[in-house]
């Protein structure tokens, strides 16, 4: 079992530490000591040799940021975090200064405190790597948005299909859209991109991941007319394929080097392939809806993530209306899942109509409420200005079927 981060205390006011060490047994952590203010403080600090330092900053602020400016000093290689019931941005900047590499906002919560502890831990394993020169032949990387839901029909195919369209249209980049599934995928079917061969599907090219380089894996991605790269599932399958997760890591990896993003539409559930995916990803973002069961599975689903350690920050619930009339307000939903619905998609029938033609709402209905929706959360995933829809050469809109015809569920 990996040894836990050792943390050391120092804050003189005995009620605040006892606080502070509640939430670090919360998370588990490893209590190297406790001390007061200055020399007390570099001293246990040198003979425990913590994995982070905790100080509190009240006032009279001087000594407080005195003792941060010496525990760095002495420990150079041991992050400082600060915690402070002092929220004004100049307190938090001379803490900076002084040397502290986070500042926390009394009451800690112990979720707070894990992830500070985690991120100034990875951030001075960065450091060191720079300073030894570890970094230079390390290749930049696009943005990773994994599309998750911990069960099916709840729309996580036809949001990362919409998504990736819509990414596309806003910032005018490179985007690539990889179906996970190995057997089951929708996006190829959503994209009316069909006879994909075998040979260019997932879980075969995961198989050659050793020997691709990110300018040969782009020779498996098949080109959308909307300039979209897709890596779907093959729609012609005579036995079942499996895919393993570290092979999957290194494709979209690979993939990530040369698209400015890369969206995952992973399978449904926490299987081994979704963490593997949301592992890499620099967003997650959670698919659910707003009937109880699906709430239900969400709410466990962000438990068991936060068990696994993953960064809490990056994942991002997206809530998706699948019917016309539900009695849920955001403010419960805040309240089952503890944590803001991040976007809201709107109930739209045309979702459905589009899915039975093989056509993205995105383009094919670009006026109706949920493409204006998705190209929405685009612009606020990517920080691009709203624009207008770029023109796409060669593409046709589709008749929708506006009867009541059967219509295929989301996916």
């Amino acid at each position: 079992m990996a040894k836990m981060p050792a943390v050391l205390i120092v804050d003189p006011d005995l009620n605040s530490r006892a606080d502070m060490k509640k939430a670090l047994a919360r998370g588990h952590f490893s209590l190297a000591g406790e001390a007061g203010l200055g020399i007390d403080a570099v001293t246990i600090a040198r003979s425990t040799q913590p994995d982070v330092v905790l100080v509190s900053a009240e006032e009279p602020l001087m000594p407080c940021l005195q003792t941060v400016e010496s525990l760095a000093n002495a420990l150079p290689e041991t992050p400082v975090v600060v915690y402070s019931s002092l929220s004004e941005v100049d307190v938090m900047r001379r803490a900076v200064l002084a040397g502290a590499r986070d500042f926390l906002l009394k009451p800690v919560t112990g979720q707070e405190l894990t992830r500070s502890i985690y991120a100034v831990l990875e951030a001075e394993e960065k450091r060191r790597m720079r300073q030894a020169r570890q970094t230079e032949g390390l290749p930049a990387q696009g943005t990773i948005i994994a599309v998750a839901s911990l069960k099916g029909g709840v729309g996580k195919s036809t949001l990362s299909v919409n998504l990736a369209l819509a990414l596309r249209q806003a910032t005018a980049q490179s985007v690539a859209l990889v179906d996970t599934e190995p057997n089951y995928g929708d996006v190829g079917l959503l994209l009316a991109m069909e006879n994909v061969p075998v040979s260019h599907c997932l879980a075969q090219v995961a198989r050659r991941a050793d020997a691709l380089d990110r300018n040969t894996v782009l020779d498996y991605l098949q080109p959308h007319p909307s300039g979209l790269m897709v890596l779907p599932t093959a729609t012609m399958l005579d036995t079942w394929q499996e895919v393993q997760p570290l092979d999957l890591q290194r494709v979209v990896q690979l993939i990530a080097q040369s698209q400015d993003y890369v969206l995952l539409d992973t399978p449904s559930g926490l299987n081994p392939c979704t963490a593997a995916a949301m592992e890499i990803a620099t967003l997650c973002l959670l698919v659910t809806t707003p009937d109880i069961t699906s709430l239900k599975d969400t709410m466990l689903a962000l438990g068991l993530l936060r068990s696994w350690g993953l960064d809490m920050e990056k994942v991002k619930v997206v809530l998706n209306h699948t019917y016309p009339t539900n009695g849920v307000r955001h403010e419960d939903l805040r309240a089952v899942l503890d944590r803001e619905v991040f976007w809201a998609l709107p109930f739209d029938p045309v979702v459905h109509q589009c899915a039975q033609v093989g056509q993205p709402a995105v383009l094919a209905a670009p006026e109706s409420k949920i493409a204006q929706s998705v190209r929405g959360l685009a612009t606020k995933l990517s920080g691009a200005s709203p624009s207008p829809r770029p023109a796409i050469a060669g593409w046709r809109l589709p008749r929708l079927p506006l009867s009541s015809a059967r219509r295929r569920p989301a996916t």
